[in-house]
């Protein structure tokens, strides 16, 4: 408050974080603001819980073991993952509150669960027509920022790479026959390996 003179200017305190080089964003209401800490808190935060709590319900339901699941890890998972332990390994009493006091995290998990509710009918109807759509609605939404998003994480995990192997006991037909559905190759093309096994 500019006018208060209880304490700090506003001025004054503006300078200091500017001076600090803090990232300053001044919002029209905290109305605002608690909203957008919803999402950018309380939303990132529930998806990993929600997903530690998913992973560790499937591996109790096949009888499998943490520790043999990761043997089967790729790196985005592997990264996803360690965003999953920072969560897990934090403070439960900074975590907990932002999920339970904010006024707003119930409207956005509420739209979260429908979101899920929706992937869950599109993944059990198989529907690559809705699915497509609904990548163009993500890509419209993100626009540049994805790709940017692509490259910062080609940083931290590679660039997705695919192996393009050359078989001299079996034609490609057949062992693509084998995979059960035929796949497209042409959007890996630039980051393939070629790979050729002995006779």
């Amino acid at each position: 408050r500019p006018n208060d003179k209880s304490g700090i200017a506003y001025g004054e305190l503006r300078d200091v974080l500017y001076k600090e080089g803090a990232i300053v964003v001044e919002s029209d209401s905290h109305e605002k603001h608690d909203k957008m800490m919803d999402i950018i808190q309380g939303l990132s935060h529930a998806k990993h819980m929600v997903a530690v709590e998913t992973m560790r319900r499937v591996l109790e339901k096949h009888n499998f073991s943490l520790e043999e699941l990761l043997q089967y890890s790729t790196a985005f998972f592997d990264l996803t993952f360690g965003l999953d332990g920072r969560i897990i390994d934090g403070n439960p009493e900074l975590y907990i509150p932002i999920q339970t006091e904010s006024q707003g995290m119930q409207d956005v998990l509420d739209v979260y669960l429908n979101a899920l509710m929706e992937h869950t009918q599109l993944v059990k109807g198989r529907d690559v027509e809705r699915f497509r759509g609904a990548y163009g609605r993500w890509k419209e939404l993100m626009g540049d920022l994805a790709k940017q998003a692509s490259k910062t994480t080609d940083r931290l995990i590679g660039t997705p790479t695919g192996v393009e192997v050359y078989f001299e006991r079996e034609s490609s037909d057949l062992v693509l026959g084998k995979l059960g559905k035929p796949f497209q190759l042409e959007p890996y093309k630039e980051n393939l390996v070629r790979t050729t096994f002995p006779s």
